[in-house]
């Protein structure tokens, strides 16, 4: 689960400090293919992290994620990486066309 939620927060981050978000037509850019390594070998994170590590991330990276969208944690935690001004979580939220539950 430690690469999930990262989109979602730079996401929030940018629409609310004003930035608009579209989504192109045609793909832009895409994730890297590890098969274009030699013999496929490239290590993931997940493959040379210890299951304990991931854990200890992953609800690192979910109190974040609920002090960032949804004000439930201690706002410190997220350093100078918070929501701007210029826009809500909510209105974030709408224009998305998601709806936040914890």
């Amino acid at each position: 689960m430690i690469n999930a939620g990262h989109e979602s927060a730079l996401s929030a981050r940018t629409y609310t400090h004003g930035y608009d978000i579209y989504l192109p037509d045609e793909i832009q850019i895409w994730h890297l293919d590890y098969n274009n390594y030699p013999g496929g070998n490239r290590h993931k994170v997940w493959e040379s992290k210890t299951d304990a590590w991931q854990d200890d991330n992953t609800r690192e990276m979910v109190r974040r994620l609920h002090a960032l969208l949804f004000g439930k944690e201690d706002p410190k935690i997220l350093g100078r990486y918070t929501l701007g001004t210029e826009r809500t979580v909510d209105d974030w939220a709408r224009e998305a066309g998601l709806r936040l539950v914890i």
